[in-house]
Order: structure tokens, then sequence, then C-alpha cells
């Protein structure tokens, strides 16, 4: 789960992932705005007729996407908090575009539910001609979303680097695969090098990572040039579920699922 800064498109959305590949961008307060489709500027969820609510953004959602097939195993945006990045146990990654609505969806920047449902669709008849390569220009206008190929491998945290050019992955594999900025399709870098999986991520500065591993192991990497500089710290053989920052930058914290450290 992420908070989006205020400048968002979606103001301070809570983003969370589900074990179904579904993205849900959503308000505190529990009302939902429907764009002026349908009447109204405030529409409840469901009410009297139990098929109210059917191909509609859950309760409290103001954006939702259904592209991945698989669990989303992390999320991140970009500094302005309308782009948001997810990886996925499908081997893919997939970018949202949070202005999509504002743009051509919708209005107020915020996803009514036909624009859930066209970028349902669209990601549904992809899948039906048996394509993993979407045409990412194509639904990105059209649905608010780009995807990149399909690996063999599950991807399980992700984070922006290099001043926002480059994109890092980890994976199930402990390779750390790079993507350069608005090149979805397929990664422009790759650094083999851990001997289990990257489970967690965390950014030191615009050429150095941390990273989380289920060995236990916290490492710090520089990228290009890829170099491992160094163990950081260990879980005595946990794995390292999760990695971040104290509120002045001066501790990190990690945690598996026993026990977390400063």
């Amino acid at each position: 789960m992420i908070q989006l800064p205020r400048r968002s498109a979606c103001r301070s959305a809570l983003v969370t992932g589900d074990d179904g590949g579904t993205v849900d961008a959503r308000m505190c307060g529990g009302r939902r705005r429907n764009n002026g489709i349908g009447g109204g500027n405030d529409v409840d969820v469901g009410g009297n007729n139990p098929f109210d609510g059917l191909m509609r953004p859950p309760y409290g959602c103001v954006q939702q996407w259904k592209v991945n097939r698989d669990y989303i195993s992390d999320l991140t945006s970009d500094d302005d908090g309308n782009t948001i990045f997810a990886t996925s146990g499908d081997g893919t990654l997939s970018v949202f575009d949070v202005r999509y609505a504002a743009r051509g969806g919708g209005g107020g920047g915020v996803t009514s539910s036909r624009s859930v449902m066209i970028a349902q669709q669209s990601a549904i008849d992809e899948r039906r001609r048996g394509s993993n390569n979407i045409n990412n220009d194509k639904t990105w206008e059209t649905s608010g979303y780009a995807k990149s190929d399909e690996m063999e491998d599950e991807l399980l945290s992700v984070v922006l680097m290099k001043n926002s050019q480059k994109l890092l992955v980890g994976t199930q594999d402990g390779t750390l695969c790079l993507y350069s900025y608005g090149k979805w399709e397929d990664m422009s870098d790759r650094y083999p090098g851990h001997p289990h999986s990257i489970d967690a991520l965390l950014k030191v500065d615009e050429d150095t990572v941390l990273t989380g591993s289920s060995d236990g192991l916290i490492r710090a990497v520089q990228l290009l040039p890829n170099a491992l500089l160094g163990v950081l710290g260990s879980h005595d053989g946990f794995p390292v579920e999760g990695l971040g920052w104290s509120a002045g930058r001066e501790m990190t914290k990690s945690d598996s699922p026993s026990h977390i450290r400063i």
C-alpha cells in the first residue's frame, strides 16, 4: 500500500493491490464521485437493487485497474503521484495514469465505472488473442495504462531510480531488472547476483539501493555501473519482507515474518 501526495490528481488517495491483480485508489470518506455519468455528483455504491453495483469500483474507490492476472506484489509512484507502478506475480510490470479520467476517461481526475470497464475489457481482449505484447501506446491513450512483456519469473519489488529515469524491479530468481522510463515493454538492463528472491527495495540515493532478500540479508547495491557494495544487516535466515526509512532518514527499519529491526 502507498499513499499518493496531495498534488496528485487523486490527491492523497491510498493505493492498494490485491491477490487477484486489481489495483485500487481509495479516498477516505466513503463516497465515490461518478464524474457526471448517470447524473449526480455523489453516488452510493449499492442500494435496494442488488445489481446496482455490478462493474462498479468498490465503495470509496476513485480509480481501479484490473489488467494483471496474479497478485500485486509491490507499488510505487512518481514524485507527482500521477503515475503508479505495480509489479505482479504474473511476471509483468504495469504502469497506470491516474490522470486518465481527466484526459478522456471521465472528469475531475476520477475514473468512472465506464473507464474501469474499458480497461478491463482491453486486457481481456488481449488475453483472448493470446498476446502478451499489449500495444502500450494504444492502451495508454484508450485505457490509461501500459504493461511490460511477460517474464518467466515473478516480479516482487519496485522503486524509481536515476532521477526517475529508471525503474528498478526485483524478481523471484534474484535478478534486478532496470526499465527505461516510458519504454515499458522490455527491460534495458539486468543485474543478476542475489542467490534468492528480492522481496524489498529501498532507495538510498539516485545510484544506490538497499535490497531485502529471502535469504535474510540486506545488501547495498550500486546501479550503472552495477556493483554489490556490501551487506548492511541480517535477519538470521528469515526473509526480509520490507524496508523503510525513519522520519529523519537517519535509520532504516527492516521487517521479517517474526520481527522488526532498526
